[in-house]
């Protein structure tokens, strides 16, 4: 998606999900990487984050395959602690 996609996607959901708007920009940060993986990484390094939760599908078999798991992925990669969750 392009970058106007994101945004709109995310201004949508802010407003289906209560929150004003007008506080995007508090709220939402777009971080660009070449992979999804090292974009948590780099922005967890830059903000000084302590710990990661991400969520993953729960994929298995040839879906795990295929598409794989970011959240794996960080998991297995990551220097602080990482707690996934099904979604």
């Amino acid at each position: 998606m392009s970058t106007a996609e994101i945004k709109r996607h995310a201004y949508n959901f802010m407003s289906t999900a209560g929150i004003d708007p007008a506080d995007f920009d508090k709220h939402v940060i777009f971080y660009s990487d070449y992979t999804a993986e090292r974009g948590v990484f780099n922005y967890c390094e830059e903000a000084k984050i302590d710990a990661i939760a991400i969520s993953t599908h729960g994929r298995k078999g040839l879906g795990h395959f295929f598409y794989g798991s970011v959240g794996e992925d960080v998991a297995n990669h990551a220097d602080i602690p990482v707690i996934t969750f099904k979604i």
